[in-house]
């Protein structure tokens, strides 16, 4: 997705000019559009190569100017490799003609238990699992989940402090006070990497499952991590609400229209680098 999570009111100014985007998410733009990067079909610019024992995948993709009303034409490749208990992907990207903005991200729902189809349905969610994150500060939203601009310093022991595990139960129960009335429970919202102005690789995010004993540990340069609890899951009988997690390490939200967020705008001449990796481990 060019650019993941909400635009507000599917629009934005850049160049001295307003750009319109689908609202395909009330009046919100959401992963792109309609047609999002993730329904687009990528060349293979080189399968099986290897470094030393890391196994890589390269894929590319040429947005055309104007796809989905985004400007300027975006070139985009990810490497997807593999090697004994980690899958990394770095992402790169440069635009030609005219600036435009961009938020790569990685959008696998995470269940570590497995085997999922062949349990109860009360036992497909992954409300046993336990989350850690390396997140001290919040990015609080309004009513239609759009971030206020506000970078909130989370408080120790509320709702939003995962600064130890805890069990995945409480975030998928969560209700947060400034979506409307009868709004799904769960999760859907940006907290704020700990260490965001540095461009190194960093340690964002822990996921555990005592069940399997599997653990995944997430790493990244992204300067933000979207966690969404599957609160829209549902819509298939084999997978029900809070089946799965989403861990997205990306910009933040709306950037584009906020000005006290770290920029999203990449302009010509300017290479966007980024790299999310996942390590498996196990912990009986």
């Amino acid at each position: 997705m060019m650019q993941a999570n909400r635009i507000a009111n599917g629009s934005f100014r850049l160049g001295g000019r307003t750009h319109e985007l689908a609202m395909n998410n009330g009046p919100n733009c959401l992963h792109g559009g309609v047609l999002g990067f993730d329904r687009r079909m990528w060349g293979c610019r080189g399968f099986g190569g290897s470094q030393g024992d890391r196994q890589q995948l390269e894929l590319s993709y040429v947005s055309p100017a104007g796809e989905e009303g985004f400007p300027g034409e975006l070139s985009v490749a990810l490497t997807y490799w593999v090697s004994p208990g980690q899958l990394g992907i770095a992402l790169r990207a440069t635009v030609t003609g005219s600036a435009t903005p961009v938020n790569l991200t990685n959008h696998t729902y995470w269940n570590l238990r497995g085997d999922l189809l062949s349990r109860p349905l009360a036992d497909r969610t992954v409300s046993g699992h336990l989350l850690r994150l390396h997140c001290s500060k919040l990015l609080p939203v309004g009513p239609s989940q759009l971030p206020t601009g506000e970078l909130r310093l989370i408080p120790r022991g509320g709702d939003w402090d995962w600064a130890a595990f805890r069990s995945l139960a409480a975030a998928c129960q969560l209700r947060d006070p400034a979506l409307p009335s009868g709004f799904p429970a769960g999760m859907d919202h940006c907290l704020v990497a700990d260490g965001q102005d540095s461009q190194a690789l960093r340690l964002v995010a822990e996921l555990y499952d005592p069940v399997s004993g599997r653990m995944l540990t997430l790493h990244s340069t992204q300067p933000g991590l979207q966690v969404y609890t599957g609160n829209f899951l549902g819509f298939s009988e084999d997978f029900p609400r809070w089946s799965a997690v989403c861990l997205e390490a990306q910009g933040f939200p709306d950037a584009i229209n906020q000005p006290g967020f770290p920029s999203c705008v990449l302009r010509p001449g300017e290479v966007y680098q980024q790299e999310i990796v996942h390590t498996f481990t196990v912990r009986l």
